[in-house]
C-alpha cells in the first residue's frame, strides 16, 4: 500500500516501530525498533496516524496508545480492531487487502481528524476504569 500512497504523498515518511519478524528498511523510513514507553507519547505526537495492517491480532497496546493520544487509527478487522476503531477514531479494512489499505490510509491523511474527539473514545482504558468495569461485571454474576 505504501508505494499508491507515496504517488499521492511523496514526502511520506513511515516509521516502523516494535519489534517482530518483518522489521525491513523502508527506504526513506524510520526502523527504530522496540521503543521505552516513556517515548511512545513523544512518537504519536509526532505522526499523523497509525496504520496497523495485522492478519491477525488481539487487542493492541499500539491501538489504544493512539486513540488516547488523539491519533486515527488506520488497520485491519482482525481480533479487537472492530471493537477499539470507529468512524470517528480510524478506518479499517479487510486485512491482506493492499489497495483497501492504501485507500483508508489516503482517506485518513485527507481528513480533517478532531484530536480530542479521538482521545476521549479512550477515557475509560484506565487501568482503574477497567478495573471499575470487572467489578461491575463480577457483582453482576455474583446476585
Amino acid at each position: 500500500a505504501r508505494p499508491a500512497v507515496r504517488k499521492i504523498h511523496p514526502t511520506l515518511c513511515t516509521v516502523l516501530g516494535g519489534e517482530g519478524p518483518i522489521r525491513v528498511a523502508v527506504g526513506d523510513g524510520r526502523v527504530p525498533g522496540p521503543r521505552p514507553a516513556k517515548e511512545i507519547p513523544r512518537w504519536l505526537a509526532a505522526a499523523d496516524l497509525l496504520c496497523l495492517p495485522s492478519h491477525s491480532e488481539g487487542r493492541p497496546m499500539s491501538v489504544l496508545e493512539a486513540i488516547a493520544s488523539g491519533r486515527p487509527v488506520v488497520g485491519t478487522t482482525v481480533g479487537a480492531l472492530p471493537s477499539l476503531v470507529t468512524p470517528e477514531t480510524g478506518i479499517l479494512v479487510p486485512p491482506r487487502d493492499a489497495s483497501a489499505l492504501a485507500e483508508a490510509l489516503l482517506a485518513a491523511l485527507s481528513r480533517g481528524w478532531d484530536e480530542k474527539a479521538i482521545a476521549s473514545k479512550a477515557s475509560g482504558w484506565s487501568w482503574d476504569g477497567t478495573a471499575r468495569k470487572l467489578e461491575a461485571l463480577y457483582a453482576g454474576l455474583s446476585r
